[in-house]
């Protein structure tokens, strides 16, 4: 899949704008050998139809746009279909499916609502992300969701991906924790796996102010308050952790690097239950460049919520 940022490349947003539109003019001036060439035959699931293709496009308008004659190609398909476009400008997927009783097991999972045929998800997916989320969220009989999940990071500062992966795992579960790790100096707390993380030009950020940023962020992305909670969550010293949040509470992963498979098996090891949402994935932002932008005056709006930015903006005095 395509990044949808390339703030650690250093690439110019018109640049990328520009390639991958021209990469998409290509894929649409063969649409149908584009979209016939990736479908997939999903079986034992009774949420997705049998057909399922997939799209990745830099803005999905102008294939939106082309349904009808879409929907006469698949017209020659024997059996139900669903196509997946994924839009990397957006940030987000649109599922296409006619078929009304997968409409409906299909919102009844990622709640949201189809209109037309179409619907839009608030964050992207992969379509084996998709059919992960499902085998989560549905078991024989009836429909499995986690009672308390939780999900940790520094959040120095809370940018679009940290969002993404708070908003991948409350669709897992009926109840959010939000961990704060670090919440002190965290350069008296040395990790060897990934020192970089205890220096002081890592951390500009106080507990008080990521814990704003994370409420302000969710709030603005519709979750509820008593959905979600949010508390301090010092991975550095695992012994006392069950403090802020109880072990049985389920802890939602997404790996990177050696840190967070460090921090996989030290949760283990406490008795956590554990649920990888994807790992070895290219980290697609990072809190380092975004705080280099801020220094350095340079546009990083778009890397954050709406939110964030304007507290950031408005409230926080920090010296990056």
């Amino acid at each position: 899949m395509f990044s949808t940022s390339f703030a650690e490349e250093n690439i110019d947003e018109k640049w990328c704008t520009d390639y991958f539109s021209e990469v998409q003019r290509n894929v649409e001036a063969d649409l149908r050998n584009a979209m016939f060439g990736d479908i997939k035959h999903i079986s034992d699931n009774d949420v997705l139809p049998p057909r399922m293709a997939q799209l990745c496009v830099w803005n999905a308008d102008s294939v939106i746009e082309k349904l009808p004659i879409i929907r006469k190609w698949f017209d020659e398909v024997d059996t139900p279909w669903m196509i997946n476009i994924i839009d990397i400008h957006r940030r987000c997927s649109y599922f296409v499916c006619d078929d009304e009783y997968h409409q409906k097991e299909i919102g009844r999972i990622f709640d949201i609502c189809f209109e037309a045929g179409v619907a839009k998800t608030p964050v992207s997916y992969l379509r084996k992300e998709i059919i992960k989320k499902i085998y989560f969220n549905t078991k024989p009989g009836g429909e499995k969701m986690i009672e308390l999940g939780f999900i940790h990071g520094r959040f120095q500062l809370f940018h679009n991906d940290h969002l993404n992966y708070a908003l991948l795992a409350k669709e897992q579960c009926k109840k959010l924790i939000v961990g704060i790790t670090s919440p002190e100096n965290a350069s008296l707390i040395r990790e060897e796996v990934d020192p970089h993380r205890s220096e002081a030009a890592s951390n500009p950020f106080t507990y008080y102010e990521r814990y704003n940023m994370v409420k302000l962020a969710l709030l603005g992305a519709g979750v509820k308050r008593e959905d979600f909670e949010i508390v301090p969550y010092p991975i550095e010293r695992p012994e006392i952790l069950y403090n802020y949040v109880p072990l049985s509470a389920t802890s939602f992963f997404t790996i990177y690097d050696k840190w967070g498979y460090e921090k996989l098996n030290r949760l283990k090891s406490l008795g956590y239950g554990t649920v990888v949402l994807f790992d070895d994935r290219e980290k697609k932002m990072c809190s380092t460049e975004i705080r280099h932008k801020i220094f350095n005056g340079t546009d990083w709006k778009d890397m954050v919520p709406n939110s964030v930015y304007e507290y950031i903006i408005e409230k926080c005095k920090v010296n990056i």
